[in-house]
């Protein structure tokens, strides 16, 4: 087993994540519990949406640079021609870019399913000059 090393250490390395953040919580019977002798009716109906509305969020961490969030548009199927049209050649080469210039950094991903095609993992090893996909 080996430890992480210690973040000063990790300048060049640079962790990636998407994030679907739900509008509304999902009810939980376990967690929202009524506790009385009379119960109306307004607090026995649960109501859900099959399909409830949501917002997706990309963020860049890096020990030494704060980057903006990215919110994908409403409705945006995030595949891997999106994934490297919108964020790698949009975004994230031309930040890191001019952040690192000829600096060596490491670029890690997690397994979405985009993140494991292969044209997206040629592609991150053909422009960033450290990768870890994430099989390793």
């Amino acid at each position: 087993m080996q430890t992480a090393p210690p973040v000063a250490r990790m300048s060049g390395h640079s962790l990636h994540r998407r994030k679907n953040f739900t509008i509304k919580a999902v009810h939980n019977h376990q967690n929202y519990r009524i506790w009385t002798s009379e119960s109306p009716l307004s607090d026995k109906l649960i109501t859900h949406s099959q399909h409830p509305q949501s917002v997706m969020v990309w963020a860049g961490i890096c020990a030494s640079v704060k980057k903006p969030l990215i919110f994908v548009d409403p409705g945006v199927k995030v595949n891997k021609d999106y994934y490297l049209r919108e964020f790698f050649q949009r975004v994230v080469k031309p930040r890191f870019k001019s952040h690192f210039d000829r600096r060596v950094w490491i670029f890690q991903q997690d397994s979405a399913p985009a993140h494991k095609a292969k044209e997206v993992k040629d592609w991150c090893k053909a422009n960033f000059s450290g990768f870890i996909s994430a099989q390793e």
